[in-house]
């Protein structure tokens, strides 16, 4: 299409606020270089095969299968459903057909109920931080994990997301190829394109969506109800509650587990 760029390259301590405004504000990509620096990172070292079953093994996942002969990128196939156990043994074992990526969660009017997705409840949610430092005051919207076995390079097709994305790579390697929204219908998108938000976010006619990313037509859902005014207080209550919420999500989850 004739236009590169330099993505930047920043540590992985780098200052919340600067990230925010150097990158997320402006809906520029970036690259850290090295494992955040969260204590619950740490974490990670163990994410043997063996300890994730028998962190997770039990949970249901949905996991997308190519065809028999492997061929095809990830994104086209038909999914099933296995317990993750199962995924781990087969993934482990060689097979390059099945591919792990996000999971669907319960939806309401303001978009997922739940925040982690399986195979990341219990256990697992708390060997990863639900709200990084890198990303200061951000709510994140869902937890997910990828995972797959390939022998040879794969690809996951060309796709988009409704949300930011913080992807951490913990095995392998991962080459991403990015391309500027403003170029979007230019692309042999699936479905016709019905605007482009100043934002970047992409909004197809079958299904349009604010330029946060909720369908439109949830909204006629919505109980209608008179609003008060959005005052500097209220903006700061309602930020309160909403990561007194996130806590206690949070907490939960570890209670599950804990009664499990």
């Amino acid at each position: 299409m004739g236009e590169t760029c330099v993505v930047s390259v920043v540590p992985p301590d780098i200052d919340a606020r600067r990230f925010f405004e150097e990158f997320v504000s402006r809906r520029v990509p970036a690259v850290v270089d090295g494992l955040l620096t969260d204590p619950e990172w740490r974490a990670h070292a163990r994410w043997t095969d063996a300890y994730l079953a028998a962190a997770a093994g039990a949970q249901a996942v949905r996991v997308e299968r190519r065809a028999d002969d492997g061929g095809g990128a990830f994104g086209r196939g038909r999914t099933v459903r296995m317990r993750f156990g199962e995924f781990l043994r087969r993934a482990g074992a060689g097979d390059e057909r099945l591919y792990l990526s996000a999971q669907p969660l319960p939806e309401g009017v303001d978009g997922p109920t739940e925040l982690h997705a399986p195979p990341l409840r219990g256990r697992l949610s708390r060997d990863a931080p639900i709200r990084p430092r890198l990303l200061g005051r951000l709510v994140p919207q869902q937890l997910n994990m990828w995972m797959g076995s390939s022998a040879a390079p794969s690809s996951s097709g060309l796709h988009h997301d409704f949300h930011d994305n913080l992807y951490v790579l913990l095995r392998g390697r991962k080459r991403f190829a990015l391309y500027p929204p403003h170029r979007a219908r230019e692309m042999a998108t699936v479905g016709q394109i019905e605007r482009v938000h100043a934002n970047g976010l992409v909004s197809y006619a079958r299904v349009p969506t604010r330029a946060d990313g909720l369908a439109r037509v949830l909204l006629a859902r919505r109980p209608r109800a008179r609003s008060a005014p959005l005052t500097a207080g209220r903006a700061a209550a309602l930020l309160d509650a909403a990561e007194a919420a996130l806590c206690l999500l949070y907490t939960s989850d570890a209670a599950d587990e804990e009664d499990s």
